[in-house]
């Protein structure tokens, strides 16, 4: 166990960086509270969240004109439908008081695409991405569904970042949690099965020679 735990930490170590974004897991501690986003919006991020009877409500304050690009996720589950999931942008008035509609996405049964991601060790059904660009101002996210419950992912941006391994693994692990799969469930993720993978085929070339080397020694 000493050696396979030394050889998983090596590799994990070796590997200087992967190319990934940001997870975040979204904690709301009372109804319709307004979770804040960093400002880049177009440096690739994703937030999971859980809808429990009231719709989830994210803010963020644009600067600059800025690209802006949304897509929705949730978990694929054969045969289970989709969850109803909706999105909706408005922009707050400069002067206070109201808003106004940028854009908004209600997906259809139909519409989700069934994606199947090696990284996270899960399948997903995503919506088409939708980009508008945006001029400065204080902007909200709503996610909804009829009944406000359900688990998704909601991803930001699209420039993606360097990071180091284990950090990506992290990010992997916060994806499966948020999606209520157990820690058991890593050992479906590409991050680790492939140095498992390299692991055990240096245990087997190991107790090979081992192998040999006894068989010579009775020669």
């Amino acid at each position: 166990m000493k050696l396979i735990c030394t050889i998983f930490f090596l590799f994990g170590a070796s590997v200087t960086s992967v190319t990934a974004f940001t997870v975040y897991q979204t904690e709301v501690t009372k109804p319709y509270e307004i979770i804040s986003l960093q400002q880049d919006l177009e440096k690739k991020q994703a937030h999971i969240g859980q809808l429990e009877n009231f719709p989830i409500m994210y803010a963020v304050t644009v600067v600059a004109t800025t690209t802006f690009t949304t897509q929705l996720s949730q978990r694929y589950q054969g045969s289970v439908a989709p969850l109803s999931l909706a999105l909706m942008l408005v922009r707050e008035d400069d002067t206070g008081g109201g808003v106004s509609e940028v854009m908004r996405t209600h997906p259809e049964v139909t519409d989700w695409d069934i994606r199947k991601d090696a990284m996270y060790g899960m399948s997903f059904l995503d919506s088409a991405p939708i980009t508008s660009e945006l001029r400065p101002g204080t902007y909200r996210i709503e996610v909804s569904t009829p009944d406000n419950l359900g688990r998704y992912m909601l991803t930001l941006g699209t420039t993606e970042e360097k990071m180091g391994y284990f950090e990506a693994l992290a990010h992997v692990r916060t994806v499966q949690q948020g999606f209520g799969l157990s820690i058991g469930k890593m050992l479906g993720s590409s991050y680790v099965y492939y140095p498992l993978g390299i692991i055990l085929l240096l245990f087997i070339m190991q107790r090979t020679w081992r192998f040999r080397k006894v068989i010579a020694h009775v020669d």
